[in-house]
């Protein structure tokens, strides 16, 4: 590509894009990611049995 003609279109700019994604720093510490998990493995929440769940979805499905 000659930089020297001007403005390019978009397809030109793609292929001057780098290849791999910039580096990102992770948004929240690695620290308080743990503590938010440990924090959640505290609570105790009563969960349903999966085969009842399914067949209370396939009953929905069937009306």
């Amino acid at each position: 590509m000659d930089d020297s003609r001007g403005p390019r279109n978009v397809g030109e700019e793609g292929e001057c894009a780098p290849l791999t994604e910039p580096s990102r720093q992770p948004l929240t510490a690695p620290e308080a990611k743990l503590k938010a998990i440990q924090k959640a493995a505290e609570y105790s929440f009563p969960t349903a049995d999966i085969q009842q769940m399914l067949a209370e979805i396939e009953r929905g499905r069937r009306r």
